[in-house]
């Protein structure tokens, strides 16, 4: 037997393995820094997030204190659907515990958000103002079949407003409305007015994730603290506004007038205790309103010749 001749094929096979395993590295690297370079940025980005931290409208009060605006924390929920086709394609997740976990949160037919996905672009607005434990929940909770985190869901913080007195001083508060850059704004009343003090600085950070969706902390950068609005309290007295505006509703219909307007002043100070116009509206669904007149405050903005009724004041700086 020819031991030579069998330990130069031996040689050769393992040379033929190695050139040919050397020839696979190389294809496949090519592939990957060429053509799937773009696959795996992606993936890369994905363990990088920016996280906006909101913070809070400040309040306005009356005079005793208790609150007549205030703002809650809510969120817009929006599907991605590239992200959502990558975790489907890699088995992260299936489509229907997808449609499943959402319709549970959000108390919403799965085939209707499914149809929702169907018929819209890439970026698709499926819920509107949910709070915050339902947002929480969305965030952190896990797909059973992979115990990864729910993929495909963004989230925009709202500034939801809230007029716990309902109609009450509404044309003094005002209401928080779109403008024509569809930003959330104070309209009207002290909400227009003191906008740059009640409007709330956003906070920010910026973090890496794990495959699994959890925080990596070492190394972490220092976030930017948001900043809540300020709390403003006014002069308004709530038992006197209510018993003007109760008396200016009784004359407007006596008198089958089209508005009415009252102001009650402290006489010492010059504080305004109330005032009020009638008609007049709700600045929780200031969007049910016709007349745009409503909106405004006759009290301040139109001209009154007031005539004899000014020989009361002129008694009263006598004195």
């Amino acid at each position: 037997m020819n031991f030579g001749k069998v330990h130069n094929t031996k040689l050769k096979l393992i040379s033929l393995v190695f050139f040919l395993t050397a020839i696979g590295v190389v294809i496949l690297g090519v592939k990957w820094q060429f053509l799937d370079n773009d696959q795996f940025v992606a993936i890369a980005n994905e363990r990088f997030k920016d996280i906006r931290i909101p913070a809070l409208r400040g309040n306005i009060l009356a005079s005793d204190g208790t609150t007549l605006a205030f703002s809650e924390p809510r969120f817009d929920v929006y599907v991605w659907l590239p992200e959502l086709t990558r975790a489907e394609q890699r088995g992260y997740q299936t489509h229907e515990e997808f449609l499943s976990i959402l319709a549970e949160a959000l108390k919403a037919d799965p085939e209707e958000i499914d149809k929702n996905l169907k018929s819209g672009p890439w970026w698709i607005k499926i819920a509107s103002q949910i709070d915050v434990e339902t947002k929480n929940y969305l965030e952190y909770v896990k797909v059973t079949s992979s115990n990864r985190p729910l993929q495909g869901l963004q989230f925009e913080y709202v500034n939801k407003r809230v007029y716990p007195e309902g109609r009450l001083a509404s044309q003094i508060i005002g209401f928080m409305g779109s403008n024509a850059l569809g930003d959330f704004v104070g309209t009207g009343g002290l909400e227009q007015f003191w906008e740059g003090s009640l409007k709330p600085q956003e906070g920010f950070d910026s973090g890496e994730f794990d495959s699994f969706g959890n925080p990596i902390t070492i190394g972490r950068n220092s976030p930017l603290e948001p900043k809540p609005g300020m709390t403003i309290q006014t002069t308004i007295n709530k038992n006197l506004q209510s018993i003007l505006e109760k008396n200016l509703k009784i004359g407007l219909n006596e008198y089958q007038a089209e508005s009415a307007t009252g102001i009650i002043l402290d006489p010492k100070t010059g504080a305004i205790l109330a005032m009020a116009n009638m008609p007049d509206y709700n600045p929780n669904e200031y969007f049910l309103e016709t007349n745009a007149s409503v909106f405004g405050n006759l009290a301040i903005s139109v001209p009154y010749e007031i005539g004899s009724v000014g020989k009361g004041f002129n008694n009263c700086s006598r004195t």
